[in-house]
């Protein structure tokens, strides 16, 4: 991936997410709670 492209493109600061290692640490916490009847939230706030 280009970042400098992307500064350029976009104004910063901005953010960049890696979905799949999001996805993979998501996982791996699910699955460490399997054994309960768990869910899992993620708390948002804006200002």
């Amino acid at each position: 991936m280009d970042y400098k492209k992307l500064k350029d493109e976009f104004q910063t600061p901005f953010y960049i997410y890696d979905f799949d290692f999001i996805k993979e640490r998501f996982l791996r916490l699910k699955n460490a709670f399997k054994a309960r009847k768990s869910q899992i939230f993620y708390a948002v706030k804006a200002n």
